[in-house]
């Protein structure tokens, strides 16, 4: 997707909000490769354990995937879970500035059922996001 487009598309989508919300872009790089980018919005008094979890739900809208992730079968397949090897970075953005961020040794990701668009942290990640977070600042 061209920058220009991107960004009016985060402008219009950021005009749906309620009032006091932000949106956020999280982006998902396994081995070198963007796997997904994905917006959700939180409120504007959310602190970083507020939007790991918020990284845990389904997502705003999908932005972008790769190829490389699988696709569900049919709208009823159910859960679809990916489970990223080696390096994976988890970077949240607000307005071009880091909210939150994690490396981590693997990660699992899942894909929303429904009329859920796109792909989201799995609870297990979210918690060792937020753990590799705390052990950088402590």
């Amino acid at each position: 997707m061209r920058p220009l487009a991107l960004s009016l598309l985060c402008v219009a989508l950021a005009a749906c909000l309620p009032p006091g919300s932000k949106l956020l872009n999280m982006e998902v790089v396994s081995q070198g490769e963007v796997l997904f980018e994905t917006s959700f919005d939180v409120a504007d008094s959310s602190d970083e354990a507020d939007i790991w979890a918020a990284a845990g739900q389904c997502p705003f809208s999908l932005l972008r995937q790769a190829d490389s992730l699988p696709r569900p079968e049919g709208p009823e397949a159910g859960q679809t879970l990916a489970e990223l090897e080696g390096a994976v970075v988890i970077s949240i953005t607000w307005s071009d500035e880091v909210e939150a961020q994690a490396e981590l040794d693997g990660a699992t990701v899942q894909l929303c059922s429904g009329a859920c668009p796109g792909w989201h942290l799995t609870q297990e990640t979210v918690r060792r996001a937020l753990e590799a977070n705390e052990s950088e600042i402590g």
